[in-house]
């Protein structure tokens, strides 16, 4: 996560995303990462609840 935060900076991006999946979703809250909202998805025919996440790499 860090290299990725790195190139995101220095890409000049100042906010990172994610579409998290339930199981994912504590890993990524424990980067800093905080929810902007549940979504339901459909891959292959079954429906998956996701969340939409977000973190500011910027101060």
């Amino acid at each position: 996560m860090q290299t990725i935060e790195a190139e995101a900076l220095r890409l000049g991006l100042a906010q990172l995303s994610v579409e998290a999946s339930i199981t994912a979703r504590g890993f990524f809250e424990g980067k800093g990462f905080v929810i902007g909202g549940a979504q339901r998805v459909t891959r292959r025919g079954e429906d998956f609840l996701n969340y939409l996440m977000f973190k500011n790499i910027v101060n």
